[in-house]
């Protein structure tokens, strides 16, 4: 059966419940979008309920094994306290992300930078109150520098600007998910994290790692960022060409450089999103499993938009792309 959690309240905190992707899609609370502390939060309370596990984390203060954070606000057990973080696993184990906050020292910051570090098959160890944990294979998503003194990317939107933010995650291999989010006036698009599968059979078989990762940095998230190297991901892991490689989704234009509709029917298109190694190789990675690219011009979009693919409400639109969803009508 599925349940879904939606229209909370702005700063309130419910249960997080979830639904798989290969069914429609679980939408998240509402939630303010500048506040990132809210939404790894709950992106943290989503992945639990789909089988990922907490590896380690720390709030600030109390350091340890599993889950330590246990409220998306300030105190002991917060997400919104300088320098927490926690890492999780993917299911049948592998594959870790570990997430870390600021508010720079400002009790009650709203905490839109952040660093998010990428494990394939190492593990996260270690680590302090204050210093995240370490792997070997570790790669960066957002921020970096040593963890003993880290620098972070504007993740989410600025401070004090209210939007909605839906999540959604498979709980089934191969476990992909994402996070998106659009602003509650204009329904501008804010905030984006993509944990993306490709797609079998547009990668090569022998491909360890057929992922690509994602996050926003706080301009054009789901639109031009798509398109330029702001995405991650391994290129020839093993081989002799391995590079951890800045993707960005394959260009698609007219003779006049812009994206129109389709001249057959006068509707927009919906099309595969190919992602390719821009800074290094130039080499094709794969399709991804979770996005499609639409052909509409930027000034048309309407983020929080429902179509219908299949059934009534099974897309929906943030920025320029398509993502699944549940069937709902969502908040814009």
């Amino acid at each position: 059966m599925l349940v879904f959690d939606t229209n909370i309240r702005l700063y309130t905190l419910p249960q997080s419940t979830t639904n798989s992707l290969r069914q429609p899609p679980f939408q998240a609370p509402r939630v303010n979008t500048a506040a990132g502390n809210r939404v790894a939060f709950r992106l943290k309370e989503l992945l639990k309920t789909v089988g990922w596990t907490v590896v380690s984390s720390s709030d600030g203060t109390t350091f340890g094994a599993g889950d330590q954070i246990t409220l998306e606000g300030m105190g002991a057990g917060g997400m919104c306290n300088d320098l927490a973080w926690f890492v999780v696993q993917q299911p049948a184990g592998g594959r870790q992300l570990c997430f870390q906050g600021t508010n720079f020292g400002t009790p009650g910051g709203e905490m839109p930078y952040w660093r998010v570090k990428y494990s394939l098959a190492a593990g996260f160890t270690g680590g302090t109150p204050t210093e995240t944990a370490a792997a070997s294979d570790e790669q960066f998503v957002l921020g970096g520098g040593p963890d003993a003194s880290p620098f972070f990317d504007q993740w989410c939107a600025v401070q004090n600007q209210n939007g909605w933010c839906h999540m959604a995650a498979d709980n089934a291999a191969p476990y992909g998910f994402f996070v998106a989010g659009y602003g509650l006036t204009d329904s501008t698009a804010m905030v984006a994290f993509v944990f993306d599968p490709l797609v079998s059979g547009t990668y090569p078989a022998a491909d360890p790692d057929p992922y690509v990762i994602y996050a926003s940095r706080g301009g054009g998230p789901w639109d031009s960022e798509v398109e330029s190297p702001a995405s991650r991901a391994w290129i020839d892991f093993g081989g002799g060409g391995q590079a951890w490689a800045e993707l960005g989704g394959l260009r698609f234009y007219n003779v006049s450089g812009e994206k129109n509709a389709n001249p057959f029917n006068k509707k927009f298109d919906r099309m595969p999103l190919i992602w390719v190694d821009y800074q290094t190789t130039n080499q094709i990675k794969g399709q991804s499993s979770l996005m499609y690219r639409t052909n509409h011009l930027t000034t048309f979009v309407v983020s929080g938009k429902t179509f219908q693919r299949v059934t009534p409400r099974d897309t929906i639109l943030v920025g320029g792309i398509f993502l699944p969803w549940n069937g709902s009508l969502p908040n814009r």
